[in-house]
């Protein structure tokens, strides 16, 4: 297995006090053996249902990004495609190997299959379905419990990532960082905001939402990705120009390097209800990472 990953939500000293379940709740998913996808939401504090929605707008979200992902067409890789990466031999001789196994019939999926690119109409395409299935989900229990759609508001971040590219959306605040071999952590979207930084600008109950929801693609092999709801972003990042603050990644990702079964471990839990996170913000927490192992992958 090329990923690693785990996915860890805490409940914030503000709602301990007040004995307030946990309003966060973040998932993750193999697909393929050679992608991987994720999904992380904070239910909005002034919904009744805050808790619920999130939930559901993540298994959802991760079921739907699942379905559409498994209707793309693996190919295997084409040797005309390996010219233009003459100029970088490790990676040349890294594709040659992929497409020799694949002139010779070997059917191990981990060496020769392959999404190359995606259109950003394509990842658009999938993203806009989640939502709609999400919003559908959320009005399904409105209508059972009788109140508004509003009553369920979260936020929603997702990606799809391959060893060839990465595809993100999100909808409201909270942070997915990357960082690609030999380039330094990246932050994808700046966070959707209010008039004040505690407030959300949209979330996918609100009627802006398909307009407000930001996607892209991006190009490259991602090595490390991290998606957390706001609860961390004031020891995360820098807001004065959006930059993620190198010493809060670089441990995680050294951590998701070194540890073969993340899910196994209670580490990030126990990170997340430290007394020193607790003494920078009361707010619930959530941490997705993923790592991925090329050494797995031969």
């Amino acid at each position: 297995m090329a990923w690693k990953a785990i996915a860890r939500f805490c409940t914030g000293t503000k709602h301990q006090k007040r004995n307030i379940e946990c309003q966060d709740y973040a998932a993750w998913e193999l697909l393929k053996d050679y992608a991987i996808a994720g999904v992380v939401s904070d239910g909005a504090g002034c919904a009744k249902y805050a808790a619920q929605g999130a939930e559901i707008a993540v298994k959802t979200a991760i079921s739907s990004i699942k379905r559409s992902f498994e209707q793309l067409n693996p190919v295997l890789v084409d040797a005309r495609s390996l010219v233009r990466y003459r100029h970088q031999p490790l990676l040349f001789v890294s594709k040659l190997c992929r497409w020799f196994f694949s002139l010779f019939g070997f059917k191990n999926p981990k060496k020769v299959r392959s999404l190359g690119e995606i259109s950003d109409s394509k990842t658009r395409e999938i993203f806009n379905l989640a939502l709609e299935q999400v919003r559908l989900s959320l009005q399904q229990q409105a209508v059972k419990r009788q109140c508004s759609i509003d009553e369920f508001a979260c936020t929603l971040l997702a990606f799809i990532a391959t060893p060839d590219w990465i595809a993100a959306m999100q909808i409201g605040d909270g942070f997915i960082v990357v960082r690609q071999p030999n380039n330094n952590y990246q932050l994808l979207f700046q966070p959707q905001k209010g008039e004040f930084i505690n407030e959300v600008a949209v979330f996918v109950t609100s009627d802006n939402v398909k307009a407000e929801m930001k996607v892209q693609t991006f190009p490259g092999k991602h090595k490390f990705i991290c998606v957390s709801t706001d609860g961390l972003e004031l020891v995360s990042i820098r807001f004065r120009d959006f930059q993620p603050y190198k010493p809060f990644f670089q441990p995680f990702e050294e951590y998701m390097e070194i540890i073969p079964d993340p899910e196994q471990e209670t580490d990030i839990e126990d990170f997340l209800n430290s007394e020193q996170v607790n003494r920078r913000t009361n707010d619930d927490k959530t941490l997705l990472l993923c790592f991925y192992d090329e050494e797995s992958n031969v």
